[in-house]
């Protein structure tokens, strides 16, 4: 029997450092979905952060707030319940949606996306993304992160 323990992963984006801890019922890769997720959208959305809580039910894997506070932008990474989508996608209007994937899991994700947001009566911006099986290879030795969206599998709805 293994134990797994937390462990805790120091990265760089540029300038930008971000600390992140693998809880013991976390799989690495959601974990490291979340710093490959704000590698790519940190050019974007400069004040995006990762695991921060908002006054909300939910919690997002990464958010970025305009000057207001309202919610920009969001990602789920790894498995996300039909209800949570459907909640966040109804509540937080404006935002754009990432959820990343593991490959297999795009297409069934997809078509539960798709069915979520005819169901709505509002325009949904919303991007799926894979990342290949080697993820591991947009960090490097020294925890940068270097990665583009050309590295990836990105369906947009």
């Amino acid at each position: 029997m293994t134990l797994e323990l937390r462990k805790k992963y120091s990265l760089r984006v540029g300038d930008h450092k971000i600390v992140l801890l693998k809880k013991a019922y976390e799989s690495e890769f959601h974990v490291l979905a979340k710093a490959l997720v704000y590698a790519l959208y940190l050019p974007v959305y400069p004040d995006l952060t990762v695991e921060k809580g908002i006054e909300d039910r939910y919690k997002p894997d990464a958010v970025a707030l305009d000057a207001g506070g309202s919610v920009i932008f969001w990602a789920e990474c790894g498995a996300v319940k039909p209800e949570k989508v459907g909640k966040i996608l109804h509540k937080f209007r404006r935002a754009h949606f990432v959820f990343v994937k593991q490959p297999a899991h795009v297409r069934p994700f997809i078509q539960i996306l798709e069915k979520i947001v005819r169901s709505l009566k509002h325009p949904v911006r919303a991007e799926v993304i894979a990342f290949p099986d080697d993820f591991e290879r947009f960090i490097d030795a020294k925890g940068y992160i270097t990665i583009g969206r050309e590295d990836c599998q990105i369906s947009s709805l």
